[in-house]
């Protein structure tokens, strides 16, 4: 953080700095699920976001997915599986998740 912004923020509850983060946080999320490629300029460019989790993730690309169908975009279609594919391999399947 730099030194003015820490100044604003002294007196300021980090919960609420926190706060405003996950609102920003998720209002980039809603924006990439509406029109993935105008946030992203590939869909490797979302796995490698560290504002984002593995389920915003894969929500954006599945909507990129979506797109790429309606829009007949083979290349394109092929790059957002795999990265999708990337995702799905590392998250814990049904049987895997603590009950």
């Amino acid at each position: 953080m730099k030194m003015a912004e820490r100044s604003l923020c002294r007196g300021v509850s980090s919960s609420i700095i926190l706060g405003a983060h996950a609102l920003k946080n998720s209002r980039l999320v809603e924006d990439a699920k509406q029109k993935p490629s105008r946030i992203y300029s590939r869909p490797h460019d979302v796995l490698r976001d560290r504002r984002l989790n593995d389920i915003e993730r894969l929500e954006i690309l599945t909507s990129w997915e979506r797109e790429a169908r309606a829009e007949d975009q083979g290349d394109q279609l092929r790059l957002v599986v795999e990265a999708r594919m990337e995702i799905e391999e590392r998250m814990p399947t049904n049987s895997e998740r603590p009950n």
